[in-house]
């Protein structure tokens, strides 16, 4: 029966919204032959448009069509282009790499041609580098600080070397038809080092990193398709291609790369199934929360990216139908005009169109983007020594007199005589998970039995003075509050615990207050805030503040986007300075309880060179960072406190836990692995305030 007699309601026969979001507006259009790619000023004030054999510059404007300031003649056959620095770079496949002087946009002029070894494909310049892909052949690194002489340096394979992007100390090269992407430190130039590489589900082409998120455009066939010839004299659809994923590698993919050497996969969103053997090319650029894909006869697609673990589709643009269509291999759909080159300003996006010329699309969204971080100088490295080890774990120190006195978990404490040698002067069995002194009485976290009290002379060493019960809670971490004869304790892993201590070292517990978040090692700051208030770093709810007066929490009006790492994030002070570590960035507060005001997490930012993975601890001048799990420990020079200097790092062999200063040089308590002493001086030129 017909459902057009009204058996069936013909309301259920609706038009659905695309899936790919609300269809971008064409405003200008200038037709142009060969248009390959194009980029955009930082300022977002110029486009320069790489087409056959020139390349031509528009002034930008909103509201009003790209004005044509100057063009440069016989750049062969163009393919890619990146600008930096008032030059322009230019790829040419056979042609090589040219070099144009855009200084002056209304006379830009061929500065030095470039014979490069295979075919030029994909370029990045930046910070007085300039990376060059051959596919095959590698990818060419060239010293140009001063473009209209440029140096060769190296080269480096990478697969089938496709297109690449620069971000700080790193290359990021797209291996087309093996699907990867290749993660070089060309923090040495002249001396580049494979250091990472992954997969992605379609031919790699397009890379782009910024802020620790790398973006990887793909086109062609899924990684399922192990046979790309498989379908190619079909002249018709089948299921079984789609199934065996032919076409499908179409898409845009998100690894966090904030560990260039560990490469995570966040997420992946794919484009319409499509394929066309030629003008098979796929880039991608972002700025803010946005990526911005030319998926060539897919037209355009925008992505907001703002969750990275499920990007969603914001908008498309499809260019005009192609007039021949291919009969063999299928192509799955009609196809366009290819769109081979995407870049964003303000307001608009650009779209080079192999044959049809620069499209202006609307999108109010869009933003000009920011320069990649600047190349990393190689982290100069410390050198540690291990002066003691025990049968216990060494969780903390502290110097009293002529003697350091540790805190060595089931094996008790320890005295060292500071001296050469460090030989053990005492020794006393019991538990200890730290120690602190309050007007000269030594307290220790001694787990469920609570914390004890002890006194220490140089002839006679420990001297057991009481103990303190904490309801049967474990005491971990120790926090001395002098100007109140106060003790600040974690407890388990939830609750703080405020402890009086007496002159004749009895210990009474004041009160036991829950934290909001979890403590998992060493996340009370050693320090109180020049306003008198003690600040905890736990799992979540950001900073927490305790008011000294009242033994009181008090509300702080941030909360963190996301959870902090318990291993590799945490807060220091110093007077009225809080130094916050989160999520590999790095800030200062200076007013406990307002983070809010001072906008985190926006003003946490990246520290050249530095990897910025681990609980800080304060050490006079300098910042030092310590990870439980990888053993990483960095110092960086906070004498200016809001232009941190990475001054060394080096890898500890176990378990880096607590550092302090003593005589103007860093220990650092490693657990199992004892206690190192960093060197006073190292190749840097570090030297302990």
């Amino acid at each position: 029966m017909s459902i057009l007699n009204g058996a069936i309601s013909g309301s259920i026969i609706h038009k659905t919204p695309m899936p790919y979001g609300e269809e971008l507006q064409q405003a200008f259009h200038i037709p142009q032959r060969g248009c390959a790619d194009v980029a955009i000023n930082p300022e977002g004030t110029l486009a320069y448009a790489a087409c056959h054999g020139e390349l031509i510059i528009y002034a930008l404007q909103r509201n009003a069509a790209p004005r044509e300031l100057g063009r440069a003649g016989g750049l062969g056959a163009s393919r890619q282009v990146s600008v930096d620095a008032g030059f322009a770079y230019v790829t040419a496949r056979a042609d090589g790499l040219y070099i144009v002087d855009v200084r002056n946009p209304a006379q830009p002029r061929l500065a030095v041609h470039l014979d490069t070894l295979e075919l030029a494909t994909g370029v990045c310049a930046a910070h007085g580098l300039c990376l060059v892909t051959n596919r095959h052949m590698g990818v060419e690194i060239w010293d140009v600080a001063q473009p209209e002489h440029p140096q060769y340096l190296a080269c480096f394979l990478a697969g089938e070397a496709q297109s690449v992007c620069i971000d700080g100390a790193f290359a990021y090269a797209g291996d087309w038809m093996n699907r990867r992407v290749h993660v070089v430190s060309i923090a040495d130039p002249r001396h580049p080092v494979p250091v990472s590489d992954f997969s992605v589900d379609g031919f790699a082409d397009g890379v782009f990193v910024r802020d620790g998120l790398c973006l990887v455009a793909s086109g062609h066939h899924s990684a399922k398709l192990k046979n790309r010839r498989k379908y190619h004299n079909y002249t018709y659809l089948s299921r079984e291609m789609l199934e065996d994923g032919y076409g499908c590698g179409h898409g845009l993919t998100l690894f966090d790369v904030s560990r260039p050497d560990a490469p995570e996969y966040l997420s992946e969103i794919k484009f319409p199934p499509l394929f066309a053997g030629a003008n098979d090319t796929w880039r991608v650029v972002a700025s803010g929360d946005y990526a911005y894909v030319a998926d060539t006869y897919n037209g355009v697609f925008v992505v907001n990216i703002a969750d990275r673990l499920a990007p969603t589709f914001a908008g498309y643009r499809q260019l005009p139908l192609l007039e021949r269509q291919p009969v063999s291999p299928p192509s799955l759909q009609p196809l366009r005009e290819p769109a081979v080159g995407i870049a964003c300003g303000h307001g608009q996006v650009l779209v080079a169109g192999l044959n049809s010329g620069l499209h202006v699309l609307d999108f109010t969204s869009a933003q000009p983007i920011a320069p990649c971080a600047s190349p990393e100088r190689p982290v100069p490295a410390a050198s540690a020594k291990r002066v003691f080890r025990c049968a216990g774990q060494v969780h903390s120190l502290l110097r009293h007199g002529k003697h350091l006195l540790l805190a060595c978990g089931d094996d008790g404490l320890y005295a060292l005589e500071n001296r050469a040698g460090y030989p053990v002067a005492f020794h006393v069995p019991c538990f200890a998970h730290d120690i602190a002194e309050i007007h000269g009485i030594l307290c220790v976290a001694q787990g469920d039995q609570g914390v004890a009290a002890y006194r220490f002379s140089d002839a006679e060493g420990f001297a057991a003075m009481s103990t303190c019960a904490t309801n049967g809670l474990c005491a971990r971490q120790i926090v001395p509050i002098p100007e109140r004869n106060l003790i600040a304790v974690q407890l388990n892993v939830t609750q703080i615990g405020f402890l009086r201590v007496s002159a004749t070292g009895s210990l009474a517990v004041e009160t036991i207050l829950p934290c909001p978040g979890m403590l998992y090692h060493r996340h009370l700051c050693l320090s109180l805030h020049a306003s008198g208030r003690l600040a905890a770093m736990p799992l979540s709810n950001g900073l927490c503040w305790y008011n000294l007066d009242t033994l009181q929490p008090e509300p702080a009006d941030w909360l963190p986007p996301e959870e902090a790492c318990p291993f590799e994030d945490g807060a220091a002070i110093r007077g009225n300075e809080v130094f916050i570590v989160r999520g590999r960035r790095y800030g200062v507060l200076e007013e406990p309880c307002r983070t809010a005001t001072q906008a985190l997490p926006e003003n946490l930012r990246p520290v050249p060179g530095a990897q910025l993975r681990g609980i800080p601890y304060v050490l006079e001048n300098t910042l030092v960072l310590l990870n439980r799990v990888t053993g990483l420990v960095e110092r960086l020079d906070i004498r200016d406190a809001y232009k941190p200097v990475l001054l060394d790092a080096v890898v500890l062999p176990a378990h880096p836990e607590f550092a302090v200063s003593v005589d103007g040089a860093c220990w650092v308590a490693c657990g199992h692995d004892g206690l190192f002493l960093l060197n006073e001086k190292s190749r840097s030129g570090f030297q302990e305030s």
